[in-house]
């Protein structure tokens, strides 16, 4: 029972609303009873028992699994006693219609079992019940005829306990599922929030953004190399392009632009790319291995799109490895239960990622480097998807990690 009392101006004439359910989406551990007045408002439940008044202080008892186990045996002894004999028979007598009514009273602690403790609930309540019961079946001088009827009614119990338990079985999972759609939802309604908000300042301030660049250039024209300031201006002009690079990718990310498909050889794609990303690899001291051979089959994409998720993978695989290390590139096909995949996969052997991380690479505005927007990754999935395709990642910390496009094939 929860009481909490309202502190209000007078207290009026007490209003009460009594509210009754067995396994309600609220409650779902049982019976659920309420109670509210002007001055207090009151809860009593089978699933959680708690006790507070405020101000002065909060006393909770919330009773564990063994309360509804106990519970369960009390309604379990009662309803056996009631089928027994042992308990009413001097009231109602022992005719065949009570007798039919006593053993439908067993059906009432396995539908409980199977509502609090599910499938494994249900089936452990008919198996118990239909224990107790044999005494009463192997040891009474039962006709022939009443005999089958009660072999039958055990194997209804059975029947009840695995009905009603799949039942509530089914709908937990379904009311977990709708919960976590739920909170997909609110993750998709806040990010769309974000996205619009950091949609609006990377609009205002591009334009700036150029103008100080312009001016930057035209004022190092004017100092000697070598200088100083020289040395500053360019620092200056290498903040702004990467302050740019951010910008952009804020717009790409919350408003990208429209798709224009066709199809296409991933292969020469991917070629032309490593032949733009090739120079920048070198400068960082890194080995790159392209394994791309030759297929007749296409994929329908947006060329540019997909340069621009190669170009964030191997710039993210540049990122994670150290000097010395190496990024591999491989285009190959999967067969997959969907049809044939193309698989474009990018490894280095860098850190990797820390397990806590592994499972939040791709979420906007995250990263494990000290620079970079941590748009990315989430722009690479965004596009994949819009493909028809999906990404997979696996990754060892110290070994490295690994990222695979996987895109339609496209017979010619």
């Amino acid at each position: 029972m929860r009481c909490a009392r309202r502190d209000g101006a007078g207290i009026g004439m007490a209003r009460f609303f009594h509210i009754f359910s067995l396994g309600s989406p609220v409650y779902p551990g049982g019976l659920a009873f309420s109670l509210s007045s002007d001055q207090w408002k009151c809860r009593i439940m089978y699933s959680e028992l708690s006790v507070s008044r405020y101000p002065t202080g909060i006393t909770s008892m919330k009773p564990n699994w063994l309360w509804k186990v106990i519970v369960l045996a009390a309604i379990i002894s009662v309803t056996l006693a009631t089928h027994y004999g042992w308990l009413g028979h001097n009231i109602w007598g022992h005719t065949p219609l009570m007798e039919a009514i006593h053993a439908r009273l067993c059906y009432i602690p396995i539908v409980i079992a199977a509502v609090w403790f599910g499938l494994r609930g249900g089936l452990l309540a008919a198996l118990a019940i239909s224990l107790l019961l044999i005494p009463y079946v192997a040891y009474r001088a039962i006709p022939a005829g009443r005999l089958s009827a009660e072999m039958t009614e055990l194997v209804f119990y059975f029947a009840i306990g695995f009905l009603a338990g799949a039942l509530v079985e089914r709908e937990r999972s379904q009311r977990a599922k709708m919960e976590k759609a739920n909170a997909r939802l609110e993750q998709a309604h806040r990010l769309s929030m974000m996205g619009e908000m950091a949609a609006g300042v990377a609009h205002e301030i591009k334009n700036p953004i150029a103008s100080i660049k312009g001016a930057t250039e035209i004022l190092a024209q004017d100092l000697e190399q070598g200088s100083p300031k020289r040395e500053f201006a360019d620092i200056v002009r290498k903040e702004i392009s990467r302050l740019d690079g951010t910008v952009r990718s804020f717009l790409d990310f919350a408003r990208p632009q429209p798709f224009r498909f066709s199809l296409e050889a991933p292969g020469e794609i991917l070629e032309s790319t490593l032949k733009q990303m090739r120079p920048q690899i070198e400068r960082a001291s890194l080995k790159l291995e392209a394994t791309i051979p030759e297929f007749t089959e296409q994929v329908r994409t947006d060329p540019q799109k997909l340069r621009q998720v190669f170009i964030n993978l191997l710039l993210n695989a540049v990122a994670a490895t150290p000097p010395g290390g190496k990024i591999s590139v491989e285009l190959g096909q999967r067969r997959t239960n969907r049809g044939r995949r193309w698989t474009i996969g990018f490894s280095d052997t860098g850190s990797g990622i820390a397990p806590e991380n592994f499972r939040r690479v791709f979420e906007p505005f995250f990263t494990e480097k000290s620079s970079g927007s941590g748009l990315g990754l989430a722009i690479v999935r965004s596009i994949v998807e819009e493909h028809g395709g999906r990404m997979e990642v696996t990754s060892e910390p110290g070994q490295g990690s690994a990222f695979t496009v996987m895109l339609p094939v496209e017979e010619k």
